[in-house]
């Protein structure tokens, strides 16, 4: 009696073994690639600047908001820049007058947003 069910309980083990990571490489090919939009392109003037980080912000998870001096218009930070905070929870502490604002996004590990400072602050 417990040979066969030892044979179903191998035979269940080995096809999960194989369909499991087929299934997840799957899913990773289908996940759709998020939106990317540049802050240069919008109208100034048109759309609030805080909304303007909260619209960016909102199509990505654990997105933190850095500050920099450095014009890079790169996918990595530059090596000056400040961590503010979370853009969904606030800033920890207030830019300079000069620079810009960075949208990073940990899970794509790469700078998804541009804002400079003179838009969000008065």
């Amino acid at each position: 009696m417990i040979r066969p069910l030892r044979s179903a309980h191998r035979a269940i083990w080995s096809a999960l073994a194989l369909s499991l990571p087929l299934g997840l490489v799957a899913a990773l090919a289908a996940r759709p690639e998020l939106p990317r939009e540049d802050l240069a392109a919008l109208e100034p003037g048109s759309v609030d600047p805080h909304e303007k980080l909260i619209a960016l912000a909102a199509g990505s998870p654990d997105v933190l908001v850095y500050w920099s001096e450095a014009p890079g218009a790169g996918a990595a930070l530059p090596q000056d820049a400040r961590l503010l905070g979370r853009a969904d929870r606030g800033l920890l502490e207030q830019p300079g007058r000069q620079g810009s604002l960075l949208l990073y996004s940990l899970a794509q590990r790469r700078v998804i947003g541009r804002l400079p400072v003179s838009e969000v602050l008065p």
